[in-house]
């Protein structure tokens, strides 16, 4: 196993995250929460759903500012909407010499910290995520588990972590499924021992013009 730029133990290692409020975003900080990671965000003033699970947590999305990074931040994750020419967290981080990891790379270094499974597929890929966490719960694993959008049997939350997780200290013996994502082949960061893929369509076309292209990044990935 590749070691991550994550350290095993995450509490209270200071993570900030850009785009705090996005679907993946907010379900990794619920992920990395549940490690005892120390998080801070920002984000845009809108409310979105999200809020709901940040709040949760105890963590209030902060407006975009070159305060919201200190030498004391170990780790900023962001989004891709955003980039350091035109962000001032991000600008003040890589002044810093922050490390900084877009989420699908953070997803991936994640994942390199457990025995993972990418789910994958043009569609499906929720709700197989759904499923295979709803079974994970059930049985006395230490397991950790991310969906794209909420599921109703993780507690209306997009993440599941088992009551093992926290007990479990080798990597090797716990466990991490995570959708992800093939647009721009984002799911390459990801270091799966085990792949799910549930279709294979031409979609995205924006990236993948024809469907040898997409066909092409599922074989890539697998």
């Amino acid at each position: 196993m590749e070691k991550s730029i994550l350290p095993q133990n995450l509490t209270g290692v200071h993570i900030h995250f850009v785009g705090i409020k996005g679907t993946g975003m907010a379900a990794l900080v619920e992920i990395l929460s549940a490690r005892k990671a120390v998080i801070t965000g920002s984000d845009v003033s809108e409310r979105f759903y999200t809020d709901e699970i940040l709040e949760k947590l105890g963590i209030k999305a902060l407006p975009f500012s070159t305060q919201n990074v200190t030498e004391k931040t170990q780790l900023v994750i962001y989004s891709s909407a955003y980039s350091a020419e035109k962000n001032p967290d991000l600008a003040q981080a890589k002044k810093l010499g922050v490390p900084l990891l877009l989420y699908s790379e953070a997803l991936g270094e994640l994942s390199r910290t457990a025995y993972s499974c990418g789910i994958c597929g043009v569609h499906g890929k929720t709700t197989t995520t759904g499923l295979a966490g709803t079974m994970l719960k059930e049985i006395d694993l230490p397991s950790q588990v991310l969906a794209g959008s909420i599921i109703s049997s993780f507690g209306n939350s997009c993440t599941m972590t088992s009551s093992e997780f926290s007990n479990s200290d080798e990597a090797e013996k716990k466990y991490f499924v995570a959708e992800t994502c093939e647009y721009q082949r984002h799911f390459m960061s990801f270091c799966p021992q085990k792949i799910i893929l549930t279709s294979v369509e031409s979609d995205h076309q924006d990236y993948y013009p024809t469907f040898a292209d997409i066909q092409n990044a599922f074989v890539d990935y697998i």
